[in-house]
């Protein structure tokens, strides 16, 4: 079982308004190490099940019901206040709201759901406004400890993974949007902080061309390698916008794809 304190907690968001939270959100909150999911009210599982699978499968995640959601079967408050005792000591819960016509509604949300039921992620009053809404999730998350110690998420290169300097090809390990680590068959002969300029980065079927500055290198393990960080053309840290929203969509698409997988064999098993 994975430490959350180490790479986070995952997040899952129930039957949300997929107006609200679009998948772009998603990749956008895996820039900043937040490793979420959307779980819609599709398909033959029910969602109760859905939830129960969820939890037995990533323990210690957080789950953001949206209470408007209508779903057969289930009353929110009485179903949210059951299952909040049954994880007090595992699961945080939280729940997500659109924005109330009166301040006395919310109010009664708010002294239910926090006084009373006392969830543990707090709540979201989503307007459909994406900078503001998405500035909210993620005051919500760092409130509710979904980062743990996890400061960059970072994906593993396939063997076909590469980094061409201008004078040899090494393998691309590990790498994020701000950094990358490869493995050379003989240390360069460079210095911290040396810039390459024009390097190719092949990672698992994605190809740029980028500068990067080296700001560590080790030999370990009878591995020599390299830990460089990207940088502009004007010397700032990070790759050029195309370039890390494409990257950062690539890192989330592969981070999340087995998650996926084990939540859909868990779901068809009725």
């Amino acid at each position: 079982m994975e430490d959350v304190s180490i790479v986070g907690r995952k997040t899952f968001f129930i039957a949300p308004d997929r107006k609200l939270l679009p998948d772009s959100c998603l990749e956008r909150l895996m820039s900043h190490g937040y490793e979420s999911y959307v779980i819609a009210n599709d398909g033959p599982c029910p969602m109760k099940k859905k939830v129960d699978d969820i939890i037995r499968l990533f323990p210690g995640c957080i789950l953001y019901f949206n209470v408007d959601a209508k779903i057969p079967g289930i009353d929110w408050r009485s179903y949210i206040k059951d299952l909040s005792v049954r994880v007090r000591l595992g699961a945080k819960i939280g729940i997500a709201i659109g924005v109330r016509s009166s301040a006395e509604e919310r109010y009664q949300l708010e002294n239910y759901y926090h006084g009373e039921v006392k969830v543990s992620a707090g709540m979201l009053e989503l307007s459909g406004d994406e900078a503001d809404d998405y500035g909210l999730i993620l005051e919500a998350l760092a409130r509710a400890g979904a980062l743990g110690r996890r400061k960059i998420v970072r994906a593993e290169g396939d063997p076909s993974s590469t980094v061409t300097f201008p004078d040899r090809t090494a393998r691309l390990k590990d790498i994020s949007r701000t950094y990358f680590c490869c493995v050379f068959d003989e240390m360069p002969d460079a210095q911290v902080y040396d810039r390459f300029n024009g390097i190719m980065v092949k990672f698992n079927g994605m190809s740029f061309t980028s500068n990067a500055v080296l700001v560590m290198k080790h030999s370990r393990m009878g591995m020599n390698c390299g830990i460089f960080m990207f940088v502009k053309e004007d010397g700032s840290p990070e790759l050029e916008p195309a370039q890390k929203e494409e990257l950062n969509r690539r890192i989330y698409n592969m981070l999340t794809a087995g998650r996926k997988e084990a939540m859909e064999r868990a779901f068809s098993s009725l």
